[in-house]
């Protein structure tokens, strides 16, 4: 499922939880930073203006393009964190769940909630966004 948000100054397109990627259409920004997931190794992050390749610029955690223009198309991609943690959340008796996360997504719980069973999402827990 891709995710919308726009404004003025640019149109962002997210494709989490499926790939690690990210288009953002320039309106009438002039430079643009798009911050990437901490979870996400920096080495391994591409840059793309009209999907040809640039070097990658950063300050901090953010992607940096400088002098974009109206109408372009900025793509960053990066490896997307599959993880599986093992933890106690907010149980009274010490029950330890199993999550299983896709990008900042969880996608699956287990064991499942006794009266509302949260985070069975299966449809979410693959690369192909719909």
């Amino acid at each position: 499922m891709q995710t919308k948000r726009g404004s003025p100054l640019v149109d962002v397109v997210s494709c989490l939880p499926h790939r690690g990627e990210l288009d953002v259409f320039v309106g009438e920004a002039r430079r643009v930073l798009i911050r990437v997931p901490e979870w996400a190794p920096h080495a391994e992050v591409k840059a793309f203006i009209a999907k040809k390749s640039i070097p990658v610029s950063w300050v901090d955690s953010y992607v940096v393009f400088d002098h974009v223009r109206r109408g372009d198309q900025l793509t960053i991609t990066y490896p997307l964190r599959i993880a599986e943690v093992k933890e106690t959340v907010g149980s009274l008796d010490g029950r330890q769940y199993t999550e299983r996360w896709r990008g900042n997504t969880i996608v699956d719980i287990s064991p499942p909630g006794k009266w509302i069973p949260l985070f069975q999402r299966p449809e979410l827990d693959n690369a192909q966004v719909p």
